[in-house]
């Protein structure tokens, strides 16, 4: 067994030296991956003025595996061509390179064009280390995305990776967080707990199975065809969302699942292409749930 101790200024007359990769890894543990939630504009992704084939992060600051980063005005990055046949899911990314470039830096991944594409995958070594800001839809023949076709995927950090809880930011980094555990229920003292989207693209014909243990907030992009929505790991008295968004051809539907008493009415969903529309549900029992329309055709 080995003790490691850093880092300190030495006897006198001595000179320690401690190099990059040591400080990282005594860094990293400050904070979790992600973007710092209330410093300006929290890198948000969105559509160009005038829309086109790009898009544009907006200043903000990260830190990722005990780097940090910061962006202090609008970055505009160009997308690439559109395919003539398929639509493709391209992810705007910061990208850590420790070994080349010894930088953070924004960066398109773009994907590959498919009849059901999927987002490309994120490279996370020990010399690159990428996360995701945003998920881009690009369709068939586009000239153009707008903020329909962007999906967040923004992870907020917080205060030490040994606290670190998937999509969840604190309201503030310098907050003390009193943690209590009682029956499986975290209690936070002090300040809003905030749970950034889980975003879902299923496949045509597929289900897409929302997992509550890991947030409240659900968002789902349509894909080419029709799909079911499933529920897992709810808890009686549970809130959640769910945002459902056409592609860009419109016309599908959903099958809901069971057993939902929508108050007033069972909704119609918006079909008109990349539309949005919200809806809310609260948890009552075992497979039971009541139902509200948020707001429709956003």
């Amino acid at each position: 067994m080995a003790e490691y101790s850093r880092f300190f200024g030495g006897p006198v007359g001595s000179i320690p030296e401690y190099t990059q990769p040591q400080f990282a890894e005594v860094l990293e543990k400050i904070f979790s991956d992600g973007v710092f939630t209330d410093i300006l504009n929290e890198l948000e992704v969105v559509e160009t003025d005038p829309p086109g084939l790009a898009v544009k992060a907006n200043s903000g600051e990260a830190w990722i595996q005990g780097f940090w980063y910061q962006n202090t005005a609008f970055l505009t990055k160009t997308l690439a061509a559109a395919d003539v046949t398929h639509p493709r899911i391209d992810r705007l990314i910061l990208r850590l390179d420790t070994v080349t470039n010894f930088k953070i830096s924004l960066e398109v991944l773009t994907g590959t064009p498919g009849a059901v594409p999927v987002a490309p995958t994120l490279t996370q070594t020990a010399s690159t280390y990428e996360i995701s800001l945003a998920q881009v839809s690009v369709l068939a023949n586009a000239t153009s995305v707008n903020n329909a076709n962007i999906t967040n995927e923004r992870e907020f950090v917080l205060v030490g990776n040994a606290d670190t809880v998937d999509g969840v930011e604190a309201a503030a980094m310098n907050q003390l967080v009193v943690d209590q555990t009682i029956a499986s229920v975290k209690i936070y003292d002090e300040g809003a707990v905030i749970h950034a989207p889980k975003t879902y693209t299923p496949d045509a014909a597929a289900t897409a199975t929302l997992d509550l243990s890991l947030g409240n907030n659900h968002e789902i992009t349509m894909p080419a065809g029709n799909i079911t929505i499933a529920i897992s790991n709810e808890t009686n008295g549970e809130y959640f969302t769910i945002d459902i968004t056409q592609d860009g051809v419109g016309s599908r539907t959903v099958t809901w699942f069971t057993t939902i008493r929508w108050f007033p009415t069972a909704p119609t969903l918006t079909t008109t292409a990349s539309k949005r529309d919200s809806f809310g549900f609260k948890c009552t029992g075992v497979d039971t749930y009541d139902g509200f329309i948020i707001g429709q055709g956003g």
